[in-house]
């Protein structure tokens, strides 16, 4: 009698943790990268955030532009090495028609204003403090980064750091 109820106990155990492993596959799958390809090709979901100055900023501002939008952390240390690299690019190509539009996830006005100041970024930050423009995008990880069209049209989508080849080959191929 003893065995066969220890037997069960195994068996429920080994059923309820195969349960954990496949909801937490599903949820994995849910939010991995795949979701970002799903905006490959569409029109890029609008939003209006403020700036750091608390002016609003709509994403259909930049239409006739190609725009990246990169979301980010200031506790986020793949954040923080790519920050040189994208003000060297809006800096270079900014006058050709590249905008950039940052968007912080869910951090206070003074933290990212900060931010902002130490990494001598000139151009757009925006505060996404209810993260609605971070779910538009299913942005789960940071950083994450969407090359819009001049169109409107999501072209390119990364989750992770960005390199000065990519990030480049990206604008210049946008530009064309």
């Amino acid at each position: 009698m003893i065995a066969k109820k220890k037997k069960r106990e195994i068996f429920r155990f080994a059923l309820l943790l195969l349960l954990f492993v496949a909801v937490g596959f599903a949820l994995y799958k849910h939010y991995s990268d795949d979701n970002k390809q799903t905006l490959i090709g569409e029109p890029a979901p609008n939003f209006k955030l403020k700036n750091i100055n608390d002016k609003t900023v709509e994403l259909q501002q930049s239409k006739g532009k190609v725009t990246l939008v990169n979301f980010w952390g200031s506790w986020c240390e793949p954040c923080k090495r790519e920050m040189p690299l994208l003000q060297s690019m809006y800096s270079k190509y900014h006058n050709r028609g590249f905008e950039i539009l940052s968007v912080n996830s869910q951090e206070s006005n003074l933290a990212v204003k900060n931010y902002a100041q130490k990494y001598h970024l000139s151009f757009p930050v925006l505060l996404d403090l209810e993260n609605q423009a971070g779910r538009a995008y299913n942005v789960y990880k940071l950083p994450a980064s969407f090359l819009i069209d001049s169109n409107g049209k999501v072209v390119e989508g990364f989750e992770g750091e960005l390199n000065k080849k990519q990030l480049e080959g990206w604008i210049l191929e946008g530009l064309k």
